[in-house]
């Protein structure tokens, strides 16, 4: 889909940021407001690119035909005009708890580009170089790869962290419970069997897209960019790859 109405950028939203149905009237409120403001400033700011029905989440369409806009202005809402909103409002704080909006992300890559060309030219006027003045060639990350199985194994670990020691409980558990469960944990992780069975017997890995992002990483130039510094973040954070199985 290259165009998004009002409805579906809210839908969209409230999926992305794990947010309950209930806000979704607000929510296009919202996005309908945040369109008209930005309207009065420069009335190309949010031109109608079609008019057509919204596509529900039911699978059924809208009966009434809407103005649909692009796909730049529909990221321009959910990662940055209506971010907050969103994220104040989701039901998984601990996955959201540290992403931060498109024009954060941004301004943390400029002050990063900035303090890497200082010390660069502070090398050249010192006659020192770095090893990134040679470029080496970059490998294909797969599952095979060191780098995604060292990854893997500590999501892995903190994912189990997260059930044997979770901090909700903590407060229930006195000093001899809270050892005897770090030991157990501990002896879980050493047994690649255990360690395996028992989180396949809670989470699901997202392999696959753990993969594309590292290899994303991978090819990232010197100067980076507000969307690199995401996937940086991204990729150090498990919640974003392993995802707990429903219980019925």
């Amino acid at each position: 889909m290259s165009d998004y109405t009002v409805i579906e950028i809210a839908q969209l939203g409230l999926k992305k940021f794990e947010v309950d149905g209930s806000y979704e009237e607000s929510l296009k409120k919202y996005i309908r407001d945040i369109i008209k403001k930005e309207q009065d400033l420069d009335k190309k700011a949010f031109e109608v690119v079609a008019h057509r029905p919204s596509q529900l989440d039911s699978g059924n369409s809208s009966k009434r035909p809407a103005d649909a806009y692009s796909e730049y202005n529909k990221d321009r809402i959910l990662n940055d005009l209506a971010f907050n909103y969103l994220k104040e409002r989701s039901s998984n704080t601990q996955l959201f708890k540290d992403l931060k909006s498109n024009s954060e992300y941004e301004k943390i890559a400029k002050n990063s580009n900035y303090k890497y060309q200082n010390e660069e030219m502070q090398r050249m006027a010192t006659g020192e170089f770095s090893q990134q003045d040679q470029p080496s060639p970059y490998d294909v990350i797969t599952i095979e790869s060191n780098c995604f199985v060292s990854k893997r194994r500590a999501f892995i670990a903190e994912a189990l962290y997260s059930i044997y020691l979770s901090e909700k409980n903590s407060k229930a558990r006195n000093l001899e419970q809270e050892i005897t469960l770090a030991s157990n944990l501990a002896n879980i992780l050493r047994s690649k069997f255990l360690r395996e069975k028992i989180f396949e017997r809670h989470f699901k890995f997202d392999v696959q897209e753990l993969i594309e992002d590292l290899n994303e990483m991978n090819y990232i130039e010197l100067e980076v960019s507000g969307e690199e510094v995401r996937l940086s973040e991204k990729i150090q954070n498990w919640r974003n790859y392993i995802h707990p199985k429903m219980t019925k």
